[in-house]
């Protein structure tokens, strides 16, 4: 499964899910059920994100719909809910197995429709400690990962075995990155960052799981030897998956949307 992850919740349901290709058979197993376990042909979600820097936090919430009902099309339209100055601003993406993403912006101050250019992977995610880069599936085939070990990790009080996956990217900018695989879902609970000098940069940390499903409802990017602490953290406040066509209609990922739902702030 090489399909790009939606950028606007990636993070809080695969965690850097990747495809199997050229990894150990212990790794590939466990890589695949998670995979599986977060497919779906639809979804709903409305998200807050908090960063933390210097004692400062900067809040918003945003509205996420997204489609992969077509066979190797995936679309994510996005509404930003708060702050309140910038409530009604919309992207809509959609990405194609072959080729770069379509992204397009609803800017409610003139109500105008614009193009984007495709993110690159330094790109922060609306400005936080969350990177374009973090959230793609990676592409293994160019790369290699290896199970190293196994380990307990904690969420919500409660302890998880887990065991260790070893990424080693044959490009990119992290050297190598580190994830502990619940042993029950295979969902990450944990993800480690290393810059090419084998130096920890970045931890994401699953603080709260969903109850009726593996999906991480409270994750925290923090940014490592930073003085003070800088991290964002992520909540997942609302979800819903495998919608039917009259819940989630497919006429949502189109300009015509994009124009409704603005008339609404202007």
């Amino acid at each position: 499964m090489t399909k790009l992850l939606p950028v606007f919740f990636a993070a809080v349901l695969g965690l850097l899910s990747t495809s199997p290709a050229l990894a150990d058979d212990d790794a590939s197993a466990l890589l695949t059920k998670g995979i599986k376990s977060l497919e779906h042909t639809s979804s709903e979600m409305v998200v807050r994100i908090e960063r933390h820097k210097k004692e400062v936090v900067t809040s918003f919430r945003f509205h996420t719909r997204t489609s992969n009902r077509e066979e190797g099309v995936s679309k994510s339209w996005m509404l930003r809910l708060e702050p309140e100055l910038q409530a009604g601003m919309q992207i809509l993406a959609i990405t194609r197995k072959e080729g770069n993403p379509t992204v397009k912006q609803y800017v409610s101050a003139t109500g105008d429709i614009i193009g984007l250019p495709n993110p690159g992977g330094g790109t922060n995610l609306f400005g936080t400690d969350f990177q374009v880069r973090d959230l793609k599936s990676l592409d293994v085939e160019t790369g290699a990962h290896k199970e190293i070990g196994k380990d307990t990790i904690t969420v919500g009080g409660t302890g998880f075995p887990v065991t260790v996956i070893e990424t080693v990217p044959a490009k990119g900018v992290y050297g190598k990155v580190v994830r502990f695989l619940d042993d029950t879902t295979s969902l990450p609970l944990r993800v480690d960052y290393f810059d090419k000098a084998g130096n920890p940069v970045k931890r994401l940390t699953v603080l709260e799981l969903a109850k009726d499903r593996p999906l991480a409802v409270h994750t925290r990017m923090e940014v490592l030897g930073k003085v003070p602490t800088q991290f964002t953290d992520m909540f997942v406040e609302s979800y819903a998956f495998d919608l039917s066509e009259e819940a989630l209609p497919e006429r949502t990922f189109t300009d015509e949307y994009l124009k409704e739902v603005g008339l609404k702030y202007q």
